[in-house]
């Protein structure tokens, strides 16, 4: 591939918790940015890129994207180790993306067969506080509450809540 210049955009990103009417999520708050222009073959560019990016204690997810005439590289990383691996953490959408609202649908608003049928208009919608952006992170699904919608400006995601109870050990027999 030809060495000429690409764009290079760094976002860092801080997670933060938010509440929306008794849903919690994990999103993502951008910390800073650095837009910049580099010569180079554009995967050299954004492995180097990311490299530097990760020993950065700027935040705790930083994404690169580097575009020439033609493609969009996009490469995101939790520098932290142990940061992905943590307990409870669900792939929300396959890259971060804007939260434009969330919605909730309550108990009892679920139709159709095994109630698992759900009808947007009937959501009860929340806006999020300022620009945040959504990817994966933990998302505590409280009482009364069947499902949750998240829209974002790449696309729609619904977190449905678990209806599995966990079995309790079975005590032992003492054969008397």
């Amino acid at each position: 591939m030809a060495k000429g210049k690409v764009k290079v955009r760094v976002v860092w990103y801080k997670i933060q918790e938010e509440d929306y009417g008794g849903v919690s999520i994990e999103v993502l708050k951008p910390v800073k940015e650095y837009v910049t222009e580099e010569a180079g073959d554009p995967v050299d560019v954004i492995l180097r890129v990311s490299e530097a990016s990760s020993k950065a204690s700027t935040g705790d997810y930083f994404e690169v994207i580097v575009e020439d005439r033609d493609v969009r590289r996009i490469m995101g990383e939790f520098p932290r180790r142990g940061q992905r691996q943590r307990r409870g953490v669900e792939r929300i959408l396959p890259r971060p993306a804007r939260l434009l609202r969330v919605g909730l649908l309550r108990a009892g608003q679920a139709g159709g067969e095994g109630g698992r049928q759900f009808r947007v208009e009937d959501a009860e919608w929340h806006a999020p506080r300022g620009a945040v952006y959504v990817y994966e992170g933990r998302v505590r699904i409280g009482e009364g509450v069947d499902a949750v919608i998240v829209d974002t400006d790449a696309g729609r995601a619904i977190i449905v809540k678990s209806r599995s109870k966990r079995k309790k050990p079975s005590q032992p027999h003492n054969g008397s």
